[in-house]
């Protein structure tokens, strides 16, 4: 899991699409990512990932709201 909180949102593309098996292109702001294959475990463990490395924003908002614009905002402001 990665362990390094994403510094934008081409690396945090790059990051999914590793986990999910796609490639980065394929993954738009608007996609959300439980319908392109990340399960809820594994969505949860790369959250808590981030968490320890210093992200605050609480788990439960990704999981709420699983697009990647989403993602990508929660980050960006925390």
């Amino acid at each position: 899991m990665d362990k390094t909180i994403p510094q934008t949102s081409e690396e945090l593309r790059e990051v999914l699409a590793g986990i999910i098996g796609v490639e980065p292109a394929d993954i738009r702001d608007d996609s959300v990512l439980f319908e392109l294959g990340l399960d809820s475990v594994t969505a949860l463990m790369l959250i808590n990932s981030w968490r320890r490395a210093g992200l605050p924003a609480p788990s439960q908002e990704f999981i709420d709201a699983p697009t990647v614009g989403h993602w990508w905002n929660l980050i960006a402001t925390s």
